[in-house]
């Protein structure tokens, strides 16, 4: 038997009676679905831009340093744009349940006994995570970075924030934080499921320091202190990763006593 024999036995025994074929119309028509649900959701989303002040919740952390000014746009389309951004944040943020719902539904019947648990788990976890970071970063770090670089040359220089570039830097810093408050859900999948040991994840931690290192560089603004606020909380939560898959190392048990969803 060859791989390709090989996947195809293994996506029968998990579909049971569904055909491949069965399986891709599903997938389109949950994506269909999905898609239909965020059209709606920013299109809510956007009237709610237009009505309350969502753009001061994300340019509170900046306020303070800007002496009672406003925020600046360049280009006579930045209003427009900025808007559409918050209103598909909003959308995606009121459509998270039915998104997720759809997820579970395109993966459950592929999924065996003892897995669906844990990925039900996997899921609702990710995302409490996920919020966890967002929330680390808004209260906690954004402010920092900004005291920081902006408290250089204030005798002779004059602040002019580009609302654009400011909101991108937020919602990059925040997407940052939030899928690296991920690394302890995904250390633990991993490790049930048999992927990573902890011993792998203690030999390998100087190339995960490195790759941290890379990514904090890359996603935060050119300094080094916005770096090292997300990498010494990323390598934290590595750490932390390691003892979740001590704890859960070699127990095989879970995977077959998780039960039927």
């Amino acid at each position: 038997m060859n791989v390709f024999d090989g996947v195809i036995e293994g996506f029968r025994k998990r579909s049971g009676e569904m055909t491949f074929l069965d399986r891709v119309d599903d997938v389109r028509m949950r994506l269909f679905r999905a898609a239909v649900v965020l059209v709606i959701g920013t299109a809510a989303g956007f009237w709610v831009a237009m009505n309350y002040n969502v753009l001061g919740f994300f340019t509170r952390p900046v306020m303070p340093f800007l002496g009672g000014q406003r925020l600046k746009y360049l280009d006579p389309v930045d209003p427009f744009y900025i808007t559409f951004q918050l209103a598909l944040c909003i959308g995606v943020l009121v459509t998270l349940p039915y998104l997720l719902r759809q997820l579970w539904l395109l993966i459950e019947p592929m999924l065996l006994a003892g897995e669906k648990r844990l990925v039900r788990f996997s899921i609702l976890g990710g995302v409490a995570f996920f919020f966890a970071g967002v929330f680390f970063c808004y209260y906690l770090t954004l402010p920092l970075i900004l005291r920081f670089t902006m408290g250089f040359q204030t005798e002779s220089l004059e602040q002019s924030v580009v609302v654009s570039d400011y909101l991108a830097m937020v919602l990059r810093l925040m997407g940052a934080f939030g899928i690296a408050f991920e690394l302890p859900i995904l250390v633990l999948l991993g490790t049930v499921l048999g992927v990573v040991t902890p011993q792998f994840l203690v030999e390998k931690r100087r190339y995960a320091i490195a790759i941290v290192m890379i990514l904090s560089a890359v996603v935060t603004p050119a300094d080094v202190s916005s770096m090292l606020l997300l990498a010494i909380p990323a390598m934290v939560l590595y750490e932390i990763g390691i003892l979740l898959s001590r704890m859960f190392a070699g127990r095989p048990a879970l995977m077959e006593t998780a039960g039927e969803a």
